[in-house]
């Protein structure tokens, strides 16, 4: 923005994953960006909902529990609408500041019957994969994560894009 604004021809690209460039001000049009700024835009209420739908098409859950913080929440509107098209009723935990209890929100959800888990795109919810495995593991809750990483750590799926590979094609 910076580069666009002080009237440069520098060529900006740009790898936007957790907000729309249109919506930031960086470009007018994602087909056609205008100026000297270009890139590639992951959506990420699109994956949102389609997490909520592998996750519900894997199990017949009627509970879910969603985390969400300062970071990703824009993006419970579309969890709370895919949710509703599903027939899911959602358990929302929204963490204000670190550090997060992610074992109160376990103990809380536990006692509203959940039967899945669903982190949206929260960096600190990547960061924290290890201790929600666990926490998942201990609360026997299936869930879905949006990084590979998660499903590493003990998530039962993930499913996102490959981010180092948008990286190096973005380049």
């Amino acid at each position: 923005r910076a580069l666009r604004d002080a009237g440069s021809a520098t060529p900006v690209i740009f790898l936007a994953i957790e907000g729309d460039p249109v919506k930031a001000g960086l470009v007018s049009d994602l087909r056609r960006p205008d100026g000297n700024n270009t890139g590639v835009y992951v959506p990420q209420e699109a994956m949102v909902a389609k997490r909520l739908e592998i996750l519900r098409e894997v199990l017949p859950l009627r509970r879910l529990l969603i985390f969400a913080d300062q970071l990703d929440k824009h993006l419970l509107q579309t969890a709370r609408s895919s949710a509703e098209l599903t027939g899911v009723r959602l358990t929302i935990t929204e963490f204000l500041r670190p550090p997060y209890d992610y074992k109160g929100a376990f103990t809380r959800a536990r006692k509203a019957d959940v039967q899945g888990f669903m982190g949206l795109s929260s960096g600190r919810f990547s960061t924290d994969r290890d201790v929600i495995a666990t926490l998942l593991m201990d609360h026997r809750l299936p869930s879905i994560g949006f990084t590979v990483g998660q499903a590493e750590a003990g998530f039962l799926l993930s499913f996102s894009p490959n981010h180092a590979k948008a990286a190096r094609r973005t380049a």
